[in-house]
């Protein structure tokens, strides 16, 4: 594929980051997909979107390696990885996947995330940073 969407409850461990992890569905079902398992997998996807909260928040281990979701995905051969850094508002972040995905195609993903984030500052609900400024992008974006 070349490009993976998921929408889902994510969770960082602060304790163990191996241990972070996306819900995709219920616990008693062994719906967490964990950090541990992404980077086993083989991926050759453009761009990754992990829209749940805290999905490119990491921890900085010996040698300024970063342990995170979004690294996972990077690691599983993901070239770009849109994540968010802290438990972000359902709303505005829908809003600002929505305004990204219309101008990816034709305007690469620095360039339309950079316009969704305006688009979603601008609306006269979401001004705040906490409500935009919370999704970024990592990797090879280009």
């Amino acid at each position: 594929f070349d490009v993976v969407h998921i929408g889902a409850h994510g969770r960082f461990d602060p304790v163990n980051p191996l241990f972070s992890s996306l819900l995709l569905a219920p616990r008693e079902q062994d719906g967490l997909l964990q950090l541990h398992e992404v980077t086993g997998l083989k991926m050759n996807a453009l761009l990754a979107t992990l829209s749940a909260c805290q999905s490119g928040l990491g921890e900085l281990r010996s040698g300024d390696e970063l342990v995170s979701l979004s690294r996972a995905f990077t690691y599983a051969g993901t070239r770009a990885i849109l994540s968010t850094l802290w438990r972000v508002d359902d709303i505005s972040t829908a809003l600002t996947v929505k305004h990204f995905y219309r101008r990816y195609v034709d305007h690469g993903a620095a360039e339309s995330l950079r316009h969704a984030q305006l688009q979603v500052m601008n609306d006269g609900r979401h001004y705040h940073p906490n409500y935009w400024a919370g999704i970024v992008l990592t990797g090879d974006f280009r």
